[in-house]
């Protein structure tokens, strides 16, 4: 969502190329979910073969992608290499294990049986994404709890920059409160703090919570049915009968014991 790829330079580009530029939400890395888990997996791979000098990574780039495309995936329940060329990698170990082996290949016959064998296996690796696809939402959904916000609400932002310029771990997590200026869609709103110094025209319903405001008038409770009670100061507030006494190691500390 960078200015430099919302630019009129980039819009011209994707329209000679026919394309189609979406944009995700900021600070909402699940909205390109597959991208950023290989992302993660790739990054995992580089700082595990690392040494000394970090800037090295791109010489062992091309071992890595291979290292990736050979590796089982737990969605497709394939590797990638498989699903692209409809046979399996050779790898050194298989020349250690099997070095006499070879096959007879007639060109038209095993043409076709890599044809059959890639449509097979990409038929059963879609199968297999959508199953992984029901675990995951099952998975995502068992602890989010649904809320929406319209126009008008007031809500807190759980802001990603603040504790990066803030580094204190006893400041609150969100500021705020901002107002709902914009209602994209149920998950992405449009914000503007009340005080003006913020505003979001992306954030994902993620980073925000619902704002109450604590009311400065005197708050009222129910005594029955038909009458209303004030509470007009903190001495009718019910307290705790139990006794405030010092703890026993203070008291031998101040008694000198």
């Amino acid at each position: 969502n960078g200015v430099q790829f919302r630019s009129q330079i980039i819009r011209e580009l994707n329209n000679l190329l026919k394309s189609n530029h979406k944009f995700t939400t900021p600070y909402h890395p699940s909205t390109s979910g597959q991208v950023e888990r290989c992302n993660q997996q790739l990054m995992q791979l580089i700082r595990t073969y690392l040494e000394e000098d970090l800037n090295d990574w791109d010489e062992i780039l091309p071992y890595i992608t291979h290292l990736y495309n050979v590796s089982f995936h737990s969605a497709t329940k394939f590797n990638p290499f498989y699903l692209t060329r409809g046979y399996h990698a050779k790898l050194p170990v298989d020349f250690i294990l099997e070095p006499d082996l070879q096959h007879e290949i007639k060109p038209n016959s095993y043409v076709y049986e890599i044809a059959v064998i890639l449509q097979k296996a990409r038929q059963i690796a879609k199968y297999n994404i959508k199953n992984s696809q029901k675990d995951y939402k099952r998975f995502y959904d068992s602890d989010k709890f649904d809320f929406e916000f319209n126009v008008g609400d007031k809500c807190l932002i759980n802001y990603t920059l603040s504790d990066t310029l803030n580094k204190n771990k006893l400041k609150h997590k969100f500021i705020g409160p901002f107002t709902i200026v914009h209602k994209i869609n149920n998950l992405v709103y449009e914000v503007e703090s009340d005080d003006g110094n913020h505003y979001f025209d992306r954030i994902h319903i993620s980073k925000m919570r619902p704002f109450y405001s604590r009311k400065n008038v005197s708050e009222m409770r129910i005594v029955d049915k038909d009458k209303v009670e004030s509470i007009e100061s903190s001495e009718n507030v019910r307290r705790t009968k139990r006794a405030r006494t010092l703890p026993r190691y203070l008291m031998d500390y101040y008694l000198g014991k």
